[in-house]
Parts: structure tokens; sequence; C-alpha cells
């Protein structure tokens, strides 16, 4: 709880996002739009708002950001802010949960330890693919900033690469893939991967974000949910 305090306080004023899939009726998934108001104590209070959009990627229905509800949430237990997001869109639309209980909570250290191990286990060569480089200091220095400056990810699959360039790899069921690549320097390098509407096969898109905070908000949009 201890960084929730100041993340949150740095951001009072603005609204932050939080997707859910299937969380309307004939949605296929609601954006929550939550409000920073404060931080009394270990409770954020915050306003939530939501919109709904439909499979396409268009607007179905909303509830504006001007009449939405007042929720308090407590980020004591709490490891992410995704974490805190998720409990003031359970409170203040619970009929949108129904049946959904809330995820464990406190699995941000066991993914961050998960991450080391794994980032250690690349510079042995039985743990690379034939050909791949060990991970670059840079490219590792990187991943852990963008890791780091991402509250709420799931740790993803890593890997090398010939250069030694780490890529992540998140999963979103059998068929919503993102890939981000971590070069030293420059823009971050991604793609996402989803099933086509009405027809066989995927969509694939590569792309370039000046900003890397957009990565992940844009992978949401095309149906890729890398965070709690």
């Amino acid at each position: 709880m201890s960084e929730l305090k100041p993340y949150f306080l740095s951001r009072v004023g603005r609204r932050l996002s939080w997707p859910a899939d299937g969380a309307g009726d004939g949605a296929a998934w609601r954006r929550y739009d939550i409000g920073v108001r404060g931080v009394d104590r270990d409770t954020l209070l915050a306003t939530v708002g939501w919109q709904d959009f439909g499979r396409g990627g268009h607007k179905t229905s909303s509830s504006p950001i001007a009449e939405s509800k007042v929720v308090r949430v407590t980020l004591r237990g709490l490891d992410s802010a995704s974490e805190a997001l998720e409990d003031a869109a359970r409170a203040a639309d619970p009929k949108a949960f129904l049946g959904k209980p809330p995820p464990r909570r406190g699995t941000g250290a066991a993914d961050s330890e998960a991450i080391e191990q794994r980032l250690t286990a690349l510079m042995a060569p039985e743990a690379r693919s034939e050909g791949e480089a060990a991970p670059a200091g840079g490219s590792v220095a990187r991943f852990r900033a963008f890791w780091t400056a991402t509250p709420g990810l799931v740790a993803p699959d890593i890997f090398s690469s010939k250069d030694g360039t780490l890529r992540a790899r998140w999963n979103h069921g059998a068929a919503h893939t993102l890939w981000v690549n971590f070069p030293a320097k420059g823009p971050l390098g991604w793609s996402v991967s989803f099933p086509r509407e009405g027809a066989s096969g995927l969509r694939k898109i590569n792309a370039r974000c000046i900003d890397e905070q957009d990565i992940i908000p844009c992978a949401a949009l095309l149906g890729v949910r890398c965070s709690r």
C-alpha cells in the first residue's frame, strides 16, 4: 500500500480506466472511468462511471462520469493500482460482477519474483532457443522500467532473441496475444493478434507508440487484456 497512496495522490483530478470483459448486457466489454478525488489515510475516494463496447469496438451505452457513483476503496493489502481500480468498479457496479468473485490478492510480489527468476534463467544457454543470445543489459533494464511503470500488469512470458533483445508475450485467452520488444533505446515495437469476426484466421497488427504508456491500453482496445 505504501506505493499506492502516492500513486493516486499524484493523479487527483484525473480519470483512470479499467476494462472488464462482458460486464454489460450484450456488451463485449465495459470500460470503467474512475475519477480520483483523493486518498484519506488508506482509503481511495473516487467517482466511477462506465461505457459499454461491442465486439467491433463501437459504443453501446454509457453511464456519464457526471452521474457516476462515489465509492471508497481500501488500499490496504493491495499490490497494484489495477487492483484498486477493479475494487472501485466492483463497488460502483455490483450487478455486473454477480457470480464473479474478486481474484486472489497479493500476487504482485510473486509475479515480480517469477520475472526475476526467468531473467536469471535466460542467462543460461539451455533456457534459450537455438541461436538466441543472452539478454542484453540495456534491454533488461528497459523491460524492468516498463514493468515498474505499469501497475497491475500480469506477468508475461519472456524470451530473448538473436541480438539479446528481450521479447515479452501476454496471452488473453487462446487467440488474443500481445508481443512487446524491448530494445535498449528507441521506441518499443509491439504486435497484436486477435480473431477475425465472421472469418477464419487472425488479424495481426504491428505498431510503435512514441509514449510507452499507450501500449497496454491500445492492446486492451483490441481485445488483449494484460492487466488484472
